[in-house]
């Protein structure tokens, strides 16, 4: 490929690609920068103190699932828990907003 093709094809992705980047970028929202997921598995172990409960769920043993509300689960109990994964005294933890 010639040094001309070369140029052109560079200065058309330039030219183009910015406008999409910016036209994309409206329909992302920057209110929550938190991500919402989603995690299943099954409970083996619960620690339940005054303002928080402590999850371990198999197979993500790792991170645990912390919820800031009183929770009726089991071991060996199987669930589904929405919320957010963030950052606390550098580990993470995936903060529950609903379990099912």
């Amino acid at each position: 490929m010639n040094e001309r093709m070369l140029l052109v094809t560079a200065l058309l992705c330039v030219i183009l690609g910015l406008p999409m980047l910016y036209i994309a970028s409206k329909f992302v929202s920057s209110d929550d920068p938190r991500v919402l997921t989603e995690l299943t598995g099954v409970v083996d172990r619960v620690t339940a103190k005054e303002k928080v409960t402590i999850i371990s769920v198999k197979p993500i043993h790792s991170i645990p699932v912390v919820s800031f509300e009183a929770l009726n689960v089991k071991k060996g109990e199987k669930i589904t828990v929405k919320g957010q994964l963030e950052s606390y005294n550098g580990k993470l933890e995936f903060i529950a907003d609903e379990l099912t």
